[in-house]
């Protein structure tokens, strides 16, 4: 059976090899309004997208698409209110995937980084004396500059908050670089993968036992503000803390109240709440920065846009597509992908 796709031009130009066969209409991101969306979905049994709409794609918006049966974004960040409506796209049957998973690696490796950064802070001060031809600065000199003494990253307790797949891929370089324990806090039970790597712990257990908590969390209702005031204040003292999952996860003001009394030794934090941001934390001598770039790299950016086309291969072949955020909508009744429905 011929389907017909509407798809962000980016997917769309090189969609033939992967959509042999059905019918192909692309769409320019910047230039799309509500009408041009709507009259685009109305026919559409799959959308697929790369880029933010200059609107959401809301209830009202999927009220007018009879057909759409499945929704891909090739990405993996996405928050509710500014891009798509989970909601709706459950009540309406309708399946939505994406990108998750496929920058894990680099999200890792940029964990990673900010982790020996943060335990091993690296001053302007530090690198203008390289330059310049001074040497051996001590543990005593840098701690005179404001900074943190550095410290090892052999022998931590690790606590990672979102053992998926990026929590997974934390996990195995950081058993390669000799910390002692992982534990890890996952809302579901642990996969096979992340089971072999770390002991699946309670949230209050990972905050009172990890000298070094990575969050690589997505944001809905149930994280969002997770790491409060209280639960920072049950963090283990001096823990370095690192973010390249949500900003929105962290309570700023207490994050900010804990790096200044040092009951958070240091951070390494690639997100935060509020995109682009003036967030005092910056200005923090015991906080290093980055632009949310964790995922960026050549490789990822080379494996987006065959991945959300395999997604939307394996759907326009009546096969499950990977990486389905809302797997509840197979058993919903109003499931419009009626050959992929589970008890």
């Amino acid at each position: 059976m011929t389907m017909k796709f509407l798809l962000e031009r980016s997917l769309a130009d090189v969609a033939d090899t992967y959509l042999a066969g059905h019918e192909i209409t692309a769409f320019d991101t910047g230039a799309m309004t509500r009408e041009a969306f709507a009259d685009g979905i109305r026919a559409a049994d799959a959308f697929g997208f790369r880029w933010q709409l200059p609107f959401p794609i809301d209830r009202a918006a999927l009220s007018g698409a009879p057909r759409l049966a499945y929704v891909h974004k090739s990405g993996a960040g996405l928050e509710n209110e500014r891009v798509i409506d989970l909601e709706a796209l459950h009540d309406f049957g309708i399946l939505f995937g994406n990108n998750a998973g496929v920058n894990a690696d680099a999200v890792a490796e940029h964990a990673l980084m900010l982790s020996l950064m943060a335990l091993r802070p690296l001053s302007l001060a530090q690198m203008t004396a390289a330059r310049d031809g001074h040497w051996g600065a001590t543990p005593q000199a840098i701690a005179a500059e404001t900074m943190p003494a550095p410290r090892m990253l052999r022998g931590r307790t690790l606590g990672i908050l979102g053992m998926g797949r990026i929590g997974v891929a934390i996990a195995e370089r950081m058993r390669a670089m000799g910390v002692r324990r992982i534990l890890g806090y996952r809302r579901s039970v642990f996969p096979p993968d992340a089971a072999a790597l770390a002991e699946q712990a309670a949230l209050d257990e990972v905050l009172s036992e990890a000298d070094l908590l990575i969050l690589c969390l997505p944001i809905d209702d149930s994280t969002r503000g997770l790491l409060n005031r209280d639960r920072i204040d049950r963090m283990r003292p001096g823990v370095t803390l690192v973010n390249v999952g949500r900003g929105a996860v962290i309570d700023e003001a207490a994050l900010h109240g804990a790096l200044t009394s040092g009951h958070i030794r240091a951070a390494g934090l690639d997100v935060l709440a509020q995109e682009p941001s003036d967030s005092p934390l910056m200005r923090l001598p015991n906080v290093v920065v980055t632009p949310h770039t964790g995922g960026t790299a050549i490789e990822v950016q080379k494996a987006q846009i065959p991945a959300a086309l395999e997604a939307l291969a394996d759907f326009a072949n009546r096969r499950m597509p990977p990486r389905l955020m809302r797997p509840a909508t197979l058993s919903s009744p109003s499931l419009r992908a009626a050959w992929l429905k589970t008890a």
